[in-house]
């Protein structure tokens, strides 16, 4: 017989997409599929609107807890070799399971397979695809602790992994810290086809104090990771102390944590003063504290001829255009804003480049 997936809805007070959510499950091409219902307190009519499915789903019921919570419980009582989640407003396409377990089963070593998606409105329009962006030349591990790169219903998981990483913590963005402490530990792989599709509607666009509470959620458990991990773990293949305080440091810059960047940008200079990398970083730091003066002289101590140099030009005329820069014109901004994410990628890169080749001289 086929190896078993476990398919995990937790629901709460939000029975308009639901059964097209179960539905979406039942006609998976994959013959063995257990759809786990998981009402976290609901005080509407979820359990009646559930009715019709009650002989083909395993239904729990719970006090509120929250959606980390709920997942927990769908995981304890799961019968599967694989774990996969969807929520009660998002839809899986018919080969996903398929398809992920047949990966799986190529690579045993796996801990995790994710897939690109179809982003669709409430009324089920698609509006775009996203694609898993390539982090084959950092790694799952290192590219999850700089952005969230995955949707949340794309995902299969061994279920051992809950084993040694542990069960969802309940905060705001439990899924990105699931995935992270799940590429620390095993390898991760994509299958780049839109096989699920997350719903974009106005509860799950909503500002305000969730979003806040958010990025405050990101950056504790970024900062937790980061203080578990050894300097080596970010660069296991150069092992280059200096070039993996920059990379620590650039993680923190990227979740606007300046004081934790800014000392691993210090010590990485105290390492090696002679190194342009740590000085670009360093700018770069300045620059988003608006030390623009003193950001540009870093910029400026990259050598002609030194392979940053054209880079720290670029750097200087982006400092220019931020100091003249409109923020009411949009347009403008998010021109700034790409070019910055550029930047950063690129130096990210450069960085990883450099210490390799120390390595192997």
């Amino acid at each position: 017989m086929e190896d078993r997936v476990s398919v995990i809805t937790p629901t709460y007070n939000r029975p308009r997409w639901l059964p097209e959510t179960i539905e979406s499950v039942l006609n998976q091409t994959y013959p063995n599929v257990e759809i786990i219902v998981v009402n976290d307190g609901s005080t509407d009519d979820t359990e009646q609107i559930l009715e019709p499915y009650m002989d083909r789903i395993v239904y729990i019921y719970k006090e509120n807890g929250g959606q980390g919570s709920a997942v927990n419980a769908g995981i304890v009582a799961s019968t599967g070799e694989y774990i996969a989640r969807v929520d009660d407003d998002d839809l899986f396409l018919p080969e996903k399971v398929e398809l992920q377990v047949r990966m799986f089963q190529q690579k045993p070593q796996l801990g995790l397979v994710a897939t690109d998606c179809h982003i669709i409105d409430s009324e089920g329009k698609i509006t775009e695809t996203r694609v898993v962006p390539d982090f084959s030349g950092q790694g799952a591990f290192l590219t999850l602790l700089q952005q969230c790169i995955f949707s949340p219903p794309t995902l299969m998981v061994r279920k051992e992994c809950y084993d040694k990483v542990g069960l969802y913590k309940n905060i705001y963005a439990e899924d990105y810290d699931m995935w992270i402490r799940i590429a620390r530990y095993y390898p991760v792989d994509v299958i780049h086809k839109p096989l699920a599709m997350y719903r974009r509607h106005e509860s799950n666009l909503s500002a305000g104090a969730s979003g806040i509470k958010g990025n405050i959620d990101i950056r504790s458990f970024i900062c937790e990771t980061m203080d578990l991990i050894l300097l080596e773990e970010l660069l296991p293949e150069v092992q280059s102390i200096p070039h993996a305080h920059d990379v620590r440091g650039a993680i923190f810059l990227k979740h606007d944590l300046y004081k934790r960047a800014g000392r691993e940008f210090y010590e990485a200079v105290k390492a090696d003063p002679q190194d342009m990398a740590h000085r670009f970083w360093s700018g770069i730091l300045l620059r988003r504290l608006s030390q623009y003066e003193d950001a540009n002289e870093c910029f400026s101590k990259i050598p002609s001829g030194h392979e940053l140099y054209d880079d720290s030009l670029n750097a200087m005329e982006l400092t220019s255009r931020i100091q003249a820069a409109d923020y009411k014109d949009e347009t403008t901004m998010c021109q700034i804003r790409r070019d910055l994410s550029i930047e950063y990628s690129k130096l990210m890169n450069i960085t990883i480049a450099i210490a390799a080749e120390g390595r192997s001289q």
